[in-house]
């Protein structure tokens, strides 16, 4: 067993080690600097604007609904809002008709505790086999 586990010295052993120990910093640099710039996107071209008209828009901050509205969303987000004619858009702007639609912000729950809800009151004592079974989302129910 030339060379094996059982038959190489302590020195060699210490050596392997420091060679080991010496090399990872090597390696996380190297991922560190190179990584992020495989990751990086090329070439990509920037998010195209469009001005929404015409849907009943309900801000859910508590301000009024606007019955025909104008919007613009840029960069994924809402940049201008006001009324149908209200907001002007440069040419060549992406223009979509929401006219008979309604346009809500979304209302997600992202971190449920399902079960532990019974009307607007949380509480452990709640966390019940039909509790649950009422809680799940529709697409879950049987039927």
């Amino acid at each position: 067993m030339r060379g094996g586990l059982l038959m190489r010295r302590p020195s060699q052993i210490h050596q392997e080690r420091m060679a080991y120990l010496l090399l990872a910093p090597l390696v996380c640099a190297w991922l560190l600097t190179a990584v992020p710039a495989y990751a990086q996107p090329k070439n990509q071209s920037p998010a195209p604007i469009t001005l929404y008209e015409g849907a009943r828009l309900i801000p859910g901050d508590g301000g009024a609904v606007i019955s025909e509205s104008a919007f613009i969303v840029e960069n994924g987000a809402i940049t201008r809002l006001g009324g149908k004619g209200e907001i002007s858009a440069a040419p060549g702007v992406r223009r979509v008709d929401l006219t008979g639609k309604t346009v809500m912000p979304g209302i997600i729950e992202a971190h449920a505790h399902l079960g532990y809800w019974k009307d607007l009151t949380p509480s452990a004592e709640h966390f019940t086999r039909e509790q649950l079974l009422q809680d799940r989302p529709a697409r879950d129910a049987p039927g």
